[in-house]
């Protein structure tokens, strides 16, 4: 009896941890080659630094920020990530070469601190309540909530998206993994800047983000573009012609009949 019970925990813990492996293990993105990069806009109120100074703008600064892979090898990846801070005459910039394992997206700084996963891609493809590890230490994930239900706005078009939800805490500092990401090759859309790690690579935490991020460039070939959204568009923005056409066409036909 006993040894039926052994072998039956024996397994479920294999199936356990199997199922765990699966879950966290991802693979190289395929689209990942040097010179690839992808380019992001939005709008900021302040610069949060690790080191716990601040940087507070009276208008709202625009920030440009990108990342380009300028190295591969089968294991790491060396990036240039850059961050511009414009506001009025005001200009930061803040850029520098971090290495990120391609099989965990590990961010690994020049004297070799791990600052945790980046989130600016993940696996493609997911299905609903895959989750994601997001920090090792402490750890932490991010769940997928919806995949495929509606569209975002990119470079190229509509893409569809999956979406991750998750947050917790990194010595005292709150961390948020709200984010969407394309569904054929998992980039970030949009994500939140607070705490990722190719930031925490340049000495900022939060990036201030205010408003809406804009994807506004990246030469990775994100897949189909899906077309009903801008149909759609173009339907609601010919509303008002339709109606002047039918208006006018109406009044003309009565001012035809009274002459008759």
């Amino acid at each position: 009896m006993e040894n039926k019970k052994s072998f039956f925990l024996f397994l479920l813990f294999i199936i356990n941890f199997f199922t765990y492996t699966y879950v966290i293990c991802e693979n190289t993105p395929i689209w990942m080659k040097k010179g690839a990069y992808a380019e992001y806009r939005f709008e900021s109120v302040h610069i949060w630094f690790l080191n716990g100074t601040r940087i507070n703008f009276q208008d709202h600064a625009n920030v440009v920020f990108r990342w380009e892979c300028i190295g591969i090898n089968e294991t790491y990846v060396i990036l240039n990530v850059t961050i511009a801070f414009q506001e009025n005459g005001l200009q930061i910039k803040l850029s520098g070469n971090v290495s990120v394992e391609l099989s965990t997206r590990r961010v690994i700084g020049s004297d070799r601190t791990i600052y945790g996963r980046t989130r600016l891609w993940l696996p493609s493809y997911p299905e609903e309540g895959d989750t994601f590890v997001m920090f090792d230490y402490p750890l932490m994930t991010a769940e997928v909530t919806d995949v495929g239900s509606f569209c975002r706005g990119t470079p190229q078009g509509a893409q569809c998206v999956f979406n991750i939800e998750g947050s917790g805490n990194v010595q005292s500092w709150s961390v948020l993994f709200d984010g969407s990401y394309d569904v054929d090759t998992g980039v970030a859309i949009s994500f939140d800047t607070s705490h990722e790690p190719l930031l925490d690579a340049l000495g900022v935490y939060e990036a201030g983000l205010s408003g809406t991020m804009t994807f506004s460039g990246t030469n990775i070939d994100l897949g189909p573009r899906n077309i009903w959204p801008e149909v759609m568009y173009a339907l609601l923005c010919s509303i008002p012609v339709w109606v002047f056409v039918v208006i006018f066409t109406i009044i003309h036909r009565r001012r035809k009949r009274n002459r008759i």
